[in-house]
């Protein structure tokens, strides 16, 4: 069969330009010189550059989401600041021992097992949940209470300043 040639604008005939060899490996990549062109060869710095840089590129990609989602240290709480903070929780919650109102008594509720609180109606969410209250977890819930726990009755939109969250847990650790 005879190979047919790519004929330029003025009639004139080219011949196929060489394909670059497949790399198999970065071994590869280093050992060897890539032809690119007619008379563009790479060598072992250049080579490796080219051959590792998507490598270390994708590396990064990965890396960044990882990075992301390691979320900073829960701060260090003030209890008279989270008093103040806490006015808004009232509507719903006290701090009274066995006081229910739309929600339960937030007494004793840090280190306390969710759905425990006798005498209050618990969404199947909560109680199936197996959440126990401590700190970090409670952290966590007071950001965004419904994308914590979907399906609770809380329709809270929750605490977005890290500070506040910590002064209303560091609050409820002196109601036992």
């Amino acid at each position: 069969m005879k190979q047919r040639h790519a004929m330029s604008a003025k009639g004139h005939r080219h011949q196929p330009r060489p394909v670059t060899p497949m790399i198999h490996s970065a071994l590869d990549c280093v050992s060897r010189p890539v032809r690119l062109g007619r008379n563009v060869t790479l060598r072992n710095e250049t080579n490796m550059i080219r051959c590792l840089l998507p490598v270390a590129l994708a590396a990064t990609v990965v890396a960044i989401p990882a990075a992301a989602q390691t979320a900073p240290p829960m701060p260090v709480g003030n209890a008279a600041a989270g008093a103040k903070v806490f006015v808004q929780c009232k509507t719903c919650h006290v701090t009274d021992k066995g006081v229910n109102r739309i929600g339960p008594s937030l007494a004793g509720v840090v280190g306390r097992k969710s759905g425990t609180v006798p005498g209050y109606k618990y969404s199947a969410a909560n109680l199936k949940s197996g959440v126990v209250w401590t700190a970090p977890t409670l952290y966590k819930y007071l950001e965004a209470p419904m994308k914590f726990m979907p399906g609770t009755k809380m329709t809270f939109g929750g605490l977005k300043k890290p500070q506040d969250r910590a002064d209303v847990i560091a609050f409820l650790k002196t109601k036992p």
